[in-house]
């Protein structure tokens, strides 16, 4: 499927960057920095490129259309050391759409965002690398930061530094692209929005990068590969996929350089001023020499600052990893434990359905015990019973007389004792094949029991069980392990962020606060003359 993925960034002189360089690398070409006579030599991928086109507004010069004179004129117009001298983009195209409908593609975009704007671009779309994905085809974007009127480039694009024009290129793109698929007959779509925002339950990829990437595909394995691997596994995945939603860690880095080289520039400049106000001071070698030693010490400190506030950025990145592989554990915990459930519910319904259908027989056989009962020693009871009321039953006065001066009353007193007897005898063999039953039912009902456990304990001893139990258990340990460790690491980079920030703005202060003071001492004698 088509993959939305668009990363933006400038070309700085503080870098170590060149909008040469960009252009060499995009344009797989051999290219003098007219500048600083560097040359920039690429020609031998020359075959990687697909497409090259340099995008000017109306009426602007036909040399800018050749890369080597575009990129040399960003150059030429920048004078500061650390100019921003270009602004850069990296977009993966979707692959469902041939060569010409990408082409198509980038040049309505550049239309919509730059040339419309006045600024001026250079793109080249790229093949996929021989080795990577044959679907990862992408476009490399060298573009101006200021505006190009009349064969001139004049005032700086500022509003293309804010977040709003970022995000308004990326709806751009979003709309552009499903716009050309949908005109192509493509039911691919993409979306720039993050995954938690579009809804999708799947943990969000990482960035590998072009070193790890390389040593991928020599077959060796790197952290960040096997972070990929395992996201994706969890994904249920069978091949990471980009994210367009990843950190342009490098790009923070390159800010915080630039704020470094600006605070030692400043100094070099205050410095500069000092030396100036001196030449009218005899002593002037002296304190050039402190001077210079003072400079040497406000860079030192600066360059520590920069150092610790690396180690501290290093500890937040170890942090973030460790974080995520947390969620991921946790996310490989709660799927584990929703298997282990499903395992152990399905023993407990079919026990369940086991239990019923054994109690439905031990009550079909009672009620067949009773019907037998009822057949063998109804009839038998019954008359017992009769036998005993009717002879029980009260007699007048007259026959009692009359049975008792025949004799009959003993022979009647006999019978009712022998029918009572011969009805308890009949209850107690009825009551003796009933406890019969019911001693057969309760061993049953004790072996069905024994069974049921035997099943339980089968199936925590299954591999499969044991081994979802065991891979719970050590995600569960080592998420437990982790949270301490993750704590001392927060400790370290809030003590060394505070100290680094506080000490760099102190020596930023004391330089200036010094400086001054010497400008003002060796001025003071000149305002008395």
């Amino acid at each position: 499927m088509a993959i939305g993925h668009l990363h933006a960034g400038v070309v700085q002189r503080s870098a170590g960057q060149t909008a040469v360089h960009a252009a060499a690398y995009a344009a797989r070409a051999r290219i003098l920095d007219q500048r600083t006579g560097t040359v920039y030599d690429y020609s031998s991928k020359r075959a990687d490129v697909m497409f090259s086109y340099i995008g000017l507004p109306q009426g602007a010069p036909d040399y800018l259309r050749d890369a080597a004179a575009f990129a040399n004129a960003l150059e030429a117009r920048e004078t500061r050391v650390n100019s921003q001298t270009a602004r850069k983009f990296i977009m993966a195209l979707p692959h469902e759409l041939n060569a010409e409908q990408r082409e198509w593609l980038v040049k309505d975009f550049g239309r919509e965002n730059f040339t419309r704007k006045g600024l001026a671009y250079h793109v080249a779309i790229h093949r996929p690398h021989t080795h990577g994905d044959h679907r990862n085809v992408h476009a490399h974007w060298t573009v101006s930061t200021r505006v190009l009127e009349n064969g001139v480039f004049t005032d700086k694009d500022r509003d293309s530094n804010r977040k709003e024009a970022l995000i308004a290129w990326r709806d751009n793109w979003e709309n552009l692209v499903n716009r050309h698929l949908e005109r192509h007959g493509h039911e691919a779509r993409i979306s720039m929005q993050s995954l938690e925002a579009q809804g999708i339950d799947r943990t969000p990829q990482i960035h590998m990068g072009q070193g790890a990437s390389a040593l991928e595909r020599k077959g060796q394995a790197t952290e960040r590969g096997e972070w990929l691997r395992g996201i994706a596994n969890d994904n249920g995945q069978t091949e990471p996929l980009q994210d367009s939603d990843y950190h342009d860690r490098d790009q923070e880095d390159a800010n915080w350089h630039d704020a470094v080289i600006d605070a030692a520039i400043e100094a070099d400049e205050a410095a500069h001023r000092a030396k100036q106000h001196a030449l009218r001071d005899p002593e002037y070698h002296d304190r050039e020499q402190e001077n210079a030693a003072w400079q040497e010490a406000v860079i030192t400190a600066a360059i520590e600052a920069d150092e610790e506030a690396d180690r501290a950025k290093e500890q937040a990145r170890k942090i973030e990893a460790a974080e995520r592989k947390k969620q991921w554990l946790l996310r490989q915990i709660d799927r584990a434990e929703a298997k282990l459930g499903a395992m152990r519910a399905d023993l407990q319904t079919l026990q369940i359905e086991e239990r019923g259908n054994f109690y439905s027989k031990l009550h079909h056989e009672e009620q067949v015990l009773e019907e037998s009962l009822l057949e063998h020693y109804g009839s038998h009871e019954a008359a017992f019973t009769d036998s005993i009321a009717a002879l029980s039953r009260p007699k007048s006065l007259v026959t009692r007389l009359w049975t008792r001066f025949t004799g009959k009353a003993k022979d009647q007193e006999q019978r009712l004792q022998d029918a009572r007897k011969s009805l308890l005898n009949l209850q107690a063999r009825r009551d003796e094949q009933r406890q019969g039953l019911a001693a057969r039912h309760r061993e049953a009902e004790f072996k069905l029991l024994e069974s049921q456990r035997a099943q339980w304990r089968q199936l925590e001893n299954r591999p499969d069980f044991r081994e979802v139990a065991e891979l719970t258990a050590s995600h569960r340990a080592w998420v437990l392990r982790d949270k301490s460790a993750e704590a001392d690491l927060k400790v370290d980079i809030d003590s060394s962020g505070l100290v680094s920030g506080a000490f760099f703005a102190a020596v930023k202060n004391v330089a200036a606060d010094r400086m001054e003071r010497d400008i003002r001492s060796r001025d003071q004698p000149q305002l008395e003359h």
